[in-house]
């Protein structure tokens, strides 16, 4: 794990190519990245720049064309799919703009699914998944989640969980 300060991830070379009908089309041409533990990075541009293609990349969603992306020191391309599925569900995190989320949950089951999915709750908050289709407003555990992220918060008072 890296100290305060250090790279944790570091992409260098990034390139992405499409292709297109017989034609290629380059998206990214050799990105540089280099985040330290603890900073923010924003990425802005114009509609179609590769903001949401970098994304994918810096994420392991998506195989660069050339470059490579590491995560603490871990080159996500040198691993396998599985590995890489893995570390995206133990270690990062993504939120679409406007996709990928179930209307079915609420905002708190949405967030808590990957969670549910690796079979243990992160960070003490246990979305009352046992209790998945009766969990209502007062039940799901930590400070104040309920109300912050409305648990429970459909008309029917329901989570969307299924019992199984």
């Amino acid at each position: 794990m890296s100290e305060v300060g250090e790279d944790i991830l570091v992409a260098s070379g990034l390139r992405k190519n499409y292709t297109l009908g017989s034609r290629e089309v380059e998206v990214l041409r050799g990105i540089d990245v280099r985040v330290r533990r603890g900073e923010a990075l924003v990425i802005v541009g114009a509609s179609g720049a590769g903001k949401s293609t970098l994304l994918h990349l810096l994420g392991g969603l998506d195989a660069p064309s050339a470059g490579d992306v590491s995560l603490d020191g871990a080159s996500l391309f040198g691993m396998s799919s599985a590995a890489r599925t893995k570390l995206r569900n133990e270690r990062l995190g993504f939120v679409f703009q406007s996709y990928n989320l179930l209307p079915e949950l609420d905002a708190l089951e949405n967030v808590c699914l990957p969670a549910l999915l690796r079979s243990r709750a992160r960070d003490g908050v246990a979305c009352g998944i046992k209790r998945r289709r009766t969990a209502t407003r007062g039940n799901c555990a930590g400070p104040d989640e309920s109300a912050r992220f409305g648990a429970g918060g459909r008309a029917d008072g329901q989570s969307g969980f299924e019992d199984g």
